[in-house]
């Protein structure tokens, strides 16, 4: 097989977040430094038998999905971080990320998480005398399962 040609990066990705279980999108790219889904993991089983060298392996469902994102934080209203707090600390289980890695033009895939999401782990500012650098915050987001389409 021949090398590809297609290779690309993903400097110019697109997020959106919703939080309404609709879903109502707000794009949240000026804010993205990083989108990270994880691997999707299957759970599988095995047993040996008494005759035999190998083993029996079995397949089984799918395990929940960890979205890792980071933002930069901002202070303002309204600013990812304080929709993300709020949602964290309500409990809310219609969180909703849809990424696309190439930046959501039409022909491009998109990743839309399901339905039910929540917002599992949210880190807060600190406060760090030695770094200019603007200050980046995380947030994972477990799901059950996503979607990948194609924009039209």
């Amino acid at each position: 097989m021949a090398q590809t040609l297609g290779a690309m990066n993903t400097v110019g990705g697109k997020l959106e977040l919703s939080t309404d279980g609709v879903p109502t999108w707000t794009d949240i790219s000026g804010f993205l430094t990083m989108v990270d889904p994880g691997q999707s993991v299957r759970q599988t089983g095995n047993i040996f038998t008494a005759d035999g060298d190998t083993a029996i392996l079995a397949g089984g469902k799918r395990e929940i999905l960890q979205v890792l994102v980071s933002i930069t934080y901002t202070e303002g209203v309204p600013d990812p971080f304080t929709v993300l707090e709020g949602v964290h600390l309500s409990g809310s289980e219609t969180v909703q990320l849809q990424w696309s890695p190439a930046g959501g033009g039409v022909g491009e895939y998109e990743f839309t998480t399901n339905a039910v999401g929540i917002v599992k782990n949210l880190s807060y500012p600190n406060v760090d005398p030695n770094s200019p650098a603007p200050h980046v915050i995380t947030f994972t987001l477990e799901t059950a399962t996503y979607t990948l389409s194609t924009i039209v």
